[in-house]
């Protein structure tokens, strides 16, 4: 069966990833320049390389080679964080709450317990 890109999810660690690279200033990352964005202990060199990999498979990364930089391949993501989470969003409400935005809102009301300023200031956010 053919993956949609499109519909592709990301794994918690991969999820991990992404927000490093996305918080990251600059426009493609090599490996090593993630690797030292890491705590530590860091992952391994190789099973980060290998979740980049991954991340190029389902769409989220492209590798790229730079002249000046020999072998070392940089990895570009292809979608922004807001793009992803948008996405996110939008299966859960379609795929958990049967499309309803209000299913989706009165769930995480409920479960959240969200206090009554934080429900007076969304109510502000929605009406502007």
């Amino acid at each position: 069966m053919k993956r949609d890109k499109d519909n592709q999810t990301l794994t918690r660690v991969e999820m991990e990833i992404m927000n490093r690279l996305w918080a990251m200033d600059e426009p493609s990352v090599s490996v090593r320049q993630l690797l030292a964005e890491y705590p530590d202990p860091k992952p391994a060199y190789t099973t980060l390389g290998t979740y980049m990999k991954i991340l190029t498979q389902k769409g989220f990364v492209k590798p790229e080679k730079r002249e000046d930089d020999g072998k070392t391949f940089f990895f570009r993501p292809l979608i922004t964080q807001d793009e992803y989470r948008k996405r996110v969003v939008k299966d859960v409400k379609n795929t958990l709450f049967g499309g309803s935005l209000r299913s989706l809102v009165n769930f995480f009301a409920k479960e959240e317990k969200i206090p009554d300023d934080e429900i007076r200031d969304l109510l502000s956010l929605i009406k502007d």
